[in-house]
């Protein structure tokens, strides 16, 4: 670690070190969020690649808070890490939109037919039920989407 030899050891120990363990808590809950979408759209290969990737970074920031209990800071940066890595993992998921929704539309009879007709011109792919609602006859019409296309769906209904 010649590299450390010309920082202050109050430095080095009180900020450094939990810094790192809490950027790499950061990185490795942000690849889980990420993971778990992976699986979820069964793409195996990428998802052992990710897993790898993260448990590895895991021990780098567990092996750093183990050697240094004395230290409160380094408890702070592990949690601290986790909490924003749970965050930006969300922000992550969220920019990535992958999988998909349902979306369920009710409508009254007469409003289900124009608007079956419609989707099927548009080539969404649609399941229909008549129902019978509190003011008469109406229809459920589902849908599934891609969720990077939902908002989209969303205008043409």
């Amino acid at each position: 670690m010649t590299l450390f030899y010309n920082i202050d050891p109050f430095w080095f120990e009180w900020v450094f070190i939990p810094l790192l363990i809490f950027f790499a808590r950061l990185i490795d809950v942000s690849m889980s969020t990420i993971r778990i979408i992976i699986i979820v759209n069964e793409k195996r290969v990428a998802a052992s690649l990710l897993s790898f990737l993260e448990m590895f970074v895991w021990l780098v920031a567990v092996t750093q808070t183990l050697k240094n209990l004395s230290n409160i800071m380094c408890y702070i940066g592990f949690a601290g890490g986790f909490a924003v890595g749970t965050y930006i993992g969300m922000l992550i998921e969220k920019k990535l939109s992958m999988g998909i929704v349902l979306i369920r539309i009710t409508t009254t009879e007469k409003d289900g037919h124009q608007l079956i007709s419609f989707l099927k011109q548009h080539k969404f792919r649609i399941t229909s039920v008549n129902a019978e609602g509190n003011f008469g006859k109406t229809n459920i019409i589902f849908t599934i989407v891609m969720r990077k296309e939902m908002n989209s769906v969303i205008d043409v209904i």
